[in-house]
């Protein structure tokens, strides 16, 4: 990986290797255990660790990242599951943000499971996290010492599905004894697809955060996609922040994420379109045009990004005959 920061610090580079190495015991008495070890180690003497430092995939004092990632046990009964400790969390505003060669993690207690009327609930309080992307070994308490708390809703009805999730922090100050200035974390989006017609599908998304001493923020967006051609698709889309900063735990939930980005999202408007086009099988290309304003005299998030990328998918299969005499 190589990262230039217009001269704000050098240019950054490193070469690792890594990953996830994982365990997941068989089911007993309807539990099971996971276990898995997290690594993202340098490789050789192609770069040195102190032009790593920047890059995430190296730790701040330019040591390797290793640490156990996840350790659970996992109670199933009646189609709901009960998992405690070490592990993966897959919500709108509390995800694995997969950045890096590891996601980040949480230590956490859930429960998961569905209404009588089919309706996704998850309820789950958060102890610590390992941070954005996982860049260090080990795991810290970013909201005190009584961590999170937070419901999360969700129903997929025949053209329409809805997402909504309420984050509560416990405590009122963070472990250096601060003040903890935001109190909670509020998001809901829908999709909505268009019974006839070619496919269309509308997005909206709403949210917020309660300061404290401050003035609450909110989040309003909008996306609409649809195919233009058999293999054309276009999508139109815009996001609005005003009055504070828009935080989410640690996801990526932006329809134009290109808005400062990943947790913390500064007062600004910012509108785009993306186009992508499949002129042959398992080829895709894509190009992204987003235009952002900012509303705050940093002017941060003031730019235009334009960004073209393509991916190819190479399917290899292999065939082994064995003959029985």
């Amino acid at each position: 990986m190589k990262r230039s920061f217009n001269n704000v610090y050098p240019v950054t580079k490193a070469f690792v290797a890594g990953g996830i190495l994982k365990y997941k015991s068989g089911q007993f008495a309807n539990m099971h255990v996971g276990a898995a070890y997290y690594a993202s180690c340098k490789v050789g003497g192609i770069f040195s660790r102190e032009e790593g430092i920047r890059t995430s995939l190296l730790q701040k004092d330019r040591s390797d990242i290793h640490f156990l990632g996840e350790a659970y046990l996992d109670y199933d009964f009646g189609g709901t599951n009960f998992i405690i400790e070490r592990q993966r969390l897959d919500t709108p505003i509390i995800g694995g943000l997969y950045l890096r060669e590891v996601p980040t993690v949480y230590e956490a207690v859930v429960l998961r499971g569905k209404t009588a009327s089919e309706i996704g609930y998850e309820i789950g309080y958060v102890r610590s996290f390992s941070g954005f992307g996982s860049k260090y070994s080990g795991f810290v308490r970013s909201w005190g010492k009584r961590g999170l708390g937070y419901l999360y809703l969700y129903s997929h009805m025949h053209h329409c599905s809805i997402r909504a999730q309420f984050v509560k922090a416990f405590s009122r100050y963070d472990n250096s004894g601060a003040f903890l200035s935001i109190r909670d974390y509020k998001y809901m989006d829908m999709k909505y697809t268009l019974p006839f017609s070619t496919p269309t599908h509308i997005y909206l998304q709403l949210g917020g955060n309660a300061y404290s001493g401050a003035a609450d923020s909110w989040l309003f967006g909008l996306k609409i996609d649809t195919q233009l051609l058999a293999n054309t698709k276009i999508s139109l889309f815009y996001d609005k922040i005003v009055h504070n900063n828009f935080e989410v735990v640690m996801a990526s939930p932006m329809y134009t994420d290109w808005q400062q980005g990943y947790g913390v999202y500064e007062p600004s408007d910012a509108g785009g379109i993306g186009v992508v086009v499949k002129p042959i099988h398992r080829l895709r290309l894509a190009s992204v045009f987003v235009l952002i304003n900012s509303d705050t005299p940093k002017l941060i998030d003031d730019y235009i990004t334009t960004m073209y990328f393509f991916f190819i998918c190479i399917t290899f299969k292999f065939c082994i005959i064995r003959h029985n005499r």
